[in-house]
């Protein structure tokens, strides 16, 4: 055979064979809308779904996504209660997961990365409010009790985009513990006991929110915390919290003089119990398996508004009210404070020991923030002082201490960029935060302490034992820590 004509036969088959494979192709159906091509099985809402646009809707939790436009913000839904968020160069954006209608829910999740928000946001109409918990900005109204721990909401006034369009609005700053859980109820009865209207309930989330900057985070609501339930006993309700159940049992035996006091049960820092009492002596339970110091709290005294604890009972074994020596909330020589009563007169608690019998318990828990990690620890079962370093380490490894009264309730490893570290304890006396690994191009920058909502500008401390001035290690009046050591910042209050 002629090989040109071998050639061009060849080439004529392989051109039939292609032909009917395209028609072959061509006559396969297609995916389906709703079906991953990859798989040609039903998505899910664990598949990952990507938005860049101002919109709101439902992935197993309602999910709002805003920016102003600036840079890009992209949000990915990925079931459940869990999202991410990266941006470059953005301008303003607020998004997240929770419910389309706010509540006095209890509510807890879990983060990772870091912006310069993430903690619950919500609004409110008539008054038009936007809410932040743990976050300051604003005039001070007043200081309550939410989660056990104490809070300064600071209120200022706004105007610009908000859920009715564009215009004037409040904007409603509970400055404080602003980490997982968070109860609402707590919080909506402080604003409205310190004289801040509480309107109709619009949005309530867990917010990712940046603005001028890039990066990116992730939550999981409802992550690594437990569930709650409501229920109402004769003539007093109950709101508790517990980690998925809990092989700790307790119980509180308590009343009050007028059925609309307020108490918390706390174990190591953490709120388990919520309970409007009854004026007759009850019983209120909860479980949980925390670890830790055992507080029962009063946080909503007023006129003719005091509790009687007559005891708790922790895995069916007593201890009696009068018989602990910290309570916080009596009245005694004349001012909130004493030992040995079962009465609660003032805002406080009384502590029974911890959940295996001893005292002085405490709990430790780590969390990320932007470009850092923090540890904290927390003795005595949490804290009725709030703190918030701001601060930042030039290499993104320097690691501080934050000192009370010579004991470390909080450890953290710093991020490169100026970030914002919380914790609070019961602890009393000197304040320090200290620089404790010190390294070639490794220095600390503090802006600011803040204690219960009011910062101490490190530039105004006169002790900085580990600023560079003068040719030595040592100095005042900086913000800068390039040695081992540490600013004072005062005493507790």
């Amino acid at each position: 055979m002629n090989f040109k004509r071998f050639i061009i036969a060849f080439g004529a088959i392989v051109l039939v064979i292609v032909m009917i494979l395209s028609i072959g192709c061509q006559n396969q159906p297609t995916a389906p809308e709703g079906v991953a091509k990859d798989t040609q099985q039903p998505l899910t809402a664990k598949m990952r779904r990507t938005i860049s646009s101002n919109q709101t809707g439902t992935d197993g939790l309602w999910y709002t996504y805003w920016t102003n436009g600036g840079g890009s913000v992209s949000m990915d839904l990925n079931g459940s209660g869990n999202f991410a968020v990266r941006w470059s160069n953005c301008g303003n954006f607020v998004c997240g997961k929770g419910w389309s209608s706010g509540s006095s829910r209890t509510i807890t999740w879990s983060s990772s990365g870091g912006a310069q928000f993430i903690g619950v946001y919500g609004w409110m109409t008539n008054p038009l409010v936007e809410y932040y918990i743990g976050r300051g900005g604003g005039s001070s109204k007043g200081s309550y009790t939410a989660n056990g721990r104490s809070y300064t909401l600071y209120i200022q006034n706004m105007n610009g985009p908000n859920i009715q369009g564009n215009g004037n609005f409040q904007q409603y700053n509970a400055n404080g513990s602003g980490g997982s859980p968070q109860n609402m109820g707590d919080h909506f009865n402080g604003w409205r006991n310190i004289g801040a209207s509480v309107g109709s309930q619009n949005y309530q989330i867990v917010s990712i929110e940046g603005w001028n900057s890039s990066g990116s985070a992730s939550a999981n609501v409802g992550g690594g915390g437990g569930s709650t339930s409501t229920t109402t006993t004769s003539g007093g309700s109950s709101t508790t919290t517990s980690g998925g159940g809990g092989s700790n049992t307790i119980v509180v035996r308590a009343r009050g003089t007028n059925g609309s006091e307020h108490i918390n049960l706390t174990v190591g820092g953490s709120q388990i119990g919520s309970w409007t009492l009854s004026t007759s002596m009850k019983n209120y339970s909860a479980s949980t398996n925390n670890t830790g110091g055992i507080n029962v709290v009063f946080d909503n005294d007023g006129t003719n508004r005091d509790v009687q604890v007559d005891y708790i009972t922790v895995n069916g074994s007593t201890r009696q009210a009068e018989n602990q020596g910290t309570n916080t909330a009596v009245w005694q020589n004349g001012s909130c404070g004493g030992s040995n009563s079962e009465w609660m007169h003032c805002n406080g608690y009384i502590g029974f020991g911890d959940v295996s019998g001893g005292g002085g318990g405490g709990s430790t828990s780590t969390t990320t923030t932007s470009g850092g990690s923090s540890t904290t620890t927390s003795g005595g079962g949490g804290g009725n002082i709030t703190y918030n370093l701001r601060a930042r380490s030039t290499d993104g490894q320097g690691k501080v201490n934050l000192r009370i009264g010579n004991n470390t309730i909080a450890t953290w490893t710093l991020g490169s960029s100026m970030s914002t570290y919380n914790t609070s304890s019961y602890n009393t006396g000197g304040i320090n935060v200290e620089f404790y690994n010190d390294a070639t191009d490794r220095d600390v920058q503090i802006d600011y302490l803040s204690v219960n909502g009011s910062a101490r500008q490190a530039e105004n401390q006169s002790t900085n034992t580990a600023v560079w001035q003068n040719g030595s290690c040592g100095g005042s009046n900086s913000e800068w820590m390039h040695c081992n050591g540490y600013i004072g910042f005062g005493n507790t209050p």
